[in-house]
C-alpha cells in the first residue's frame, strides 16, 4: 500500500558555502557565531536531503510492480524462453513414457520375488504362480495344501477303498496272482489286491495269462507325489487269438450303495502308465443289483504313455429317483485295457477299445470324490485301510501269509480235555462285521481246504456253519482222545 507525504520539506535554496573538514571535525566553539554562508549550506543540504527521500519513496510503487513481474516470469510454465529438454539435459516426454512402460512390465523391480519372503512385493513366476506363507489368521491367504487338507463337511473325499494298493491280504506283501481259469477255460478272474477284481475273458477255449501284483515304488521317487509305497501292476503276459466276440480285460472296484453320488458329479483321478503307449477305457456305473433297474454307465478313453501321468475324469451320475434298487446294488469303477465290442457287458465307450496286446499297466493313488474337481490322494493309516478292507475279506492267517499256505501261525483250535465221543465246537468272531454273511473257507494248517488238522498229523473234513456278518461256528462230532489238538485257518469273503 502506497503512503503519500503530508508535509513538504522546508525549502531553502541558498546554497551557501560548505565548511572545511577541520570545522566539521571541530564543530562550533562557545561564543562563536557561524558565518551566514556556512549556515545557508547546512539549511540547503537538509532541504535537498528531505526532498530526495520523498522522491525516492514515490519510486517504490514502480519497484513493487517490477517485483511482481519478475515473480510471474519465474513461475511461468509455458517455457517463455523456449528452452528445450536437450539444452538442460532433461528427459523427453516420449523417453519418460518408455521408461514408465518398461517399469510396468519389468519382472524384477523393488526386490519383488515369487518366493514367500517377508516384506517383499510378490510377483508371478514363469508359471503365473507365487508363494505365500502358511496361513495363521482367519483372513490370511489360503494355500493349496491348506485347502486340500481341509475336509469339507458333506463332501466325501474318497469312496475308493485301497486306492493306494497298500492292502494285499490274499497275495501277501509284494505278491502276485496269475488269474486262474476260475470261470472255465477262457474266463479267468479273481482278487489279488484287496477290493480290486480283475477279469480276462476271451470267449474261446484258450485263456489269456494275466498277472496282477503289488509293486513297490523306487525309494525317493517324486513323480507320483507324497512318497507312496506301492502301486498295482496288471501284466498281460500272453493272449490267444481273438474269438468272434466279447473279449474283455477289466480291473474293477465295486462300491456299496447305488445311492452314492445320485444326481451329482464325481471325479475319478489316478496315476497311470504302461510299458508301451496304449489306450484304455475308464468307466463309472450304477448297478441297481438283483432284480433292480437297468444300470447306467458313463466313461471315456484315455491314452497311457511310458511315463506316469495324473488322469482326472468327471462323471455325472443320474438321480436314482424312480428306480428299483435291488440287493447288492453298487457303483462300479472299471479300468478296461481292452474290450472287443459291446457284447461283454461293457457298452461304454461303444465298440472296440484298446489293443489286444501284451504289456504292463501300472496304476496308483486312485481317488473318487464328490464334485467336479479332483482332490489329492490322502493316504489312510495301514490299520484304518486294513479295517475297511476287512468288511469285505478277512482271514485268520498273519497279514503277510497267503491263505492256503502251510502254517499254524494265527490258527484257531483247542486241546481236548477229555476222551470220549462228543462234539467239539469252535466259535469265530470277526474283527470287522461283514457287508453280508460271508463265504467262509476252512483250511487245515498244512493248507488243505475244507479240513481241520488233528494232532498235527491227520486232516478231518470240516466246514463252517451258522455263518453271519459277525462270525461263524465250526464243529466236529467224533471219538476224541485225551489231549487231542485240533487246529485250522479260515477266510471270510463278503465281496460284492
Amino acid at each position: 500500500m502506497d503512503m503519500a507525504f503530508e508535509e513538504q520539506p522546508p525549502k531553502w535554496l541558498a546554497p551557501g558555502v560548505e565548511p572545511p573538514e577541520s570545522k566539521k571535525s571541530e564543530g562550533w566553539l562557545p561564543n562563536e557565531r557561524p558565518p551566514a554562508d556556512y549556515w545557508n549550506w547546512q539549511m540547503n543540504q537538509v532541504y535537498l536531503t528531505l526532498l530526495e527521500l520523498q522522491q525516492k519513496a514515490a519510486e517504490g510503487t514502480e519497484l513493487t510492480a517490477l517485483e511482481s513481474a519478475l515473480l510471474a516470469h519465474i513461475n511461468a510454465s509455458d517455457n517463455p524462453h523456449d528452452v528445450t529438454a536437450a539444452q538442460i539435459g532433461a528427459e523427453t516426454p516420449a523417453g519418460a513414457q518408455t521408461k514408465v512402460d518398461m517399469h510396468a512390465i519389468a519382472t524384477s523391480v523393488h526386490g519383488a520375488t515369487s518366493a514367500a519372503t517377508a516384506n517383499r512385493i510378490p510377483i508371478r513366476d514363469n508359471n503365473s504362480r507365487f508363494k505365500v506363507g502358511a496361513p495363521v489368521a482367519a483372513d490370511d491367504v489360503a494355500r493349496k495344501d491348506t485347502v486340500d487338507n481341509a475336509v469339507t463337511y458333506g463332501v466325501l473325499r474318497n469312496s475308493i477303498i485301497n486306492g493306494g494298493f497298500d492292502i494285499s491280504q490274499r497275495i501277501g506283501v509284494l505278491g502276485s496272482l496269475t488269474l486262474p481259469a476260475t470261470g472255465g477255460s477262457g474266463n479267468n478272474y479273481g482278487y489279488a489286491l484287496d477290493r480290486w477284481w480283475t477279469q480276462a475273458f476271451t470267449n474261446t477255449t484258450s485263456s489269456a495269462s494275466v498277472t496282477v501284483s503289488q509293486q513297490a515304488f523306487s525309494l525317493g521317487q517324486t513323480i507320483v507325489p507324497n512318497y507312496p509305497k506301492y502301486h498295482c501292476r496288471i501284466a498281460i503276459n500272453s493272449l490267444p487269438a481273438l474269438g468272434a466276440s466279447s473279449a474283455v480285460i477289466r480291473h474293477i472296484q465295486r462300491i456299496e450303495g447305488v445311492h452314492l453320488f445320485s444326481g451329482k458329479s464325481a471325479t475319478l483321478s489316478f496315476w497311470a502308465k504302461a510299458s508301451t503307449n496304449r489306450s484304455i477305457a475308464v468307466t463309472a456305473g450304477q448297478d441297481f443289483g438283483i432284480e433292480g433297474s437297468a444300470g447306467v454307465t458313463v466313461g471315456q478313453v484315455i491314452n497311457l504313455t511310458t511315463s506316469w501321468q495324473l488322469f482326472s475324469l468327471t462323471f455325472s451320475f443320474p438321480s436314482i429317483s424312480g428306480k428299483t434298487v435291488g440287493e447288492h446294488n453298487h457303483l462300479a469303477i472299471k479300468i478296461i485295457p481292452y474290450k472287443q465290442d459291446d457284447l461283454a457287458g461293457e457298452t461304454i465307450p461303444s465298440g472296440q477299445v484298446g489293443s489286444w496286446t501284451t504289456g504292463n499297466i501300472d496304476i496308483a493313488q486312485v481317488v473318487l470324490n464328490e464334485g467336479a474337481a479332483a482332490l489329492p490322494f490322502q493316504p489312510k493309516s495301514f490299520a484304518e485301510e486294513l479295517a475297511l478292507c476287512q468288511r469285505y475279506y478277512e482271514k485268520s492267517y498273519n497279514y503277510g501269509v497267503v491263505p492256503g499256505w502251510s502254517t499254524n501261525m494265527g490258527r484257531e483250535g483247542s486241546r481236548v480235555q477229555g476222551a470220549g465221543n462228543y462234539t467239539m465246537e469252535s466259535t469265530i468272531h470277526f474283527k470287522v462285521p461283514k457287508r453280508v454273511s460271508p463265504t467262509v473257507g476252512v483250511y487245515s494248517t498244512t493248507g488243505e481246504w475244507g479240513f481241520w488238522r488233528l494232532g498235527g498229523s491227520t486232516n478231518i473234513a470240516q466246514s463252517a456253519t451258522n455263518v453271519s456278518e459277525t462270525g461263524f461256528l465250526s464243529f466236529s462230532t467224533r471219538e476224541w482222545a485225551l489231549n487231542d489238538i485240533y487246529e485250522y485257518q479260515w477266510t471270510a469273503d463278503a465281496e460284492l
